[in-house]
């Protein structure tokens, strides 16, 4: 993948980082989240949108990159079986 901001300084510490976030897992959620819900599941994920931003502000990257899967989750099983 190309990237305009790629420097060979650092670049070992960032793969590893990067191999790191890669293996967090999706936090599994209290109640099931789905179409019949009526879209609170748009609710939920954006208040997990909004504490990974808090997150990454704070410089919590891994926690951050967390949250945001768990908002592609969440979003993803809330449009499953919806037609577009």
């Amino acid at each position: 993948m190309f990237d305009p901001c790629f420097s060979e300084e650092g670049a070992v510490e960032e793969s590893e980082t990067s191999l790191d976030l890669l293996s967090l897992k999706c936090e599994a959620q209290d109640h099931p989240v789905g179409v019949e819900d009526g879209g609170t599941y748009l609710s939920q994920a954006t208040l997990e949108v909004q504490k990974a931003m808090e997150s990454e502000l704070s410089g919590d990257y891994p926690e951050a990159f967390k949250l945001f899967r768990n908002a592609v989750d969440i979003l993803l099983k809330g449009v499953k079986g919806k037609l577009c």
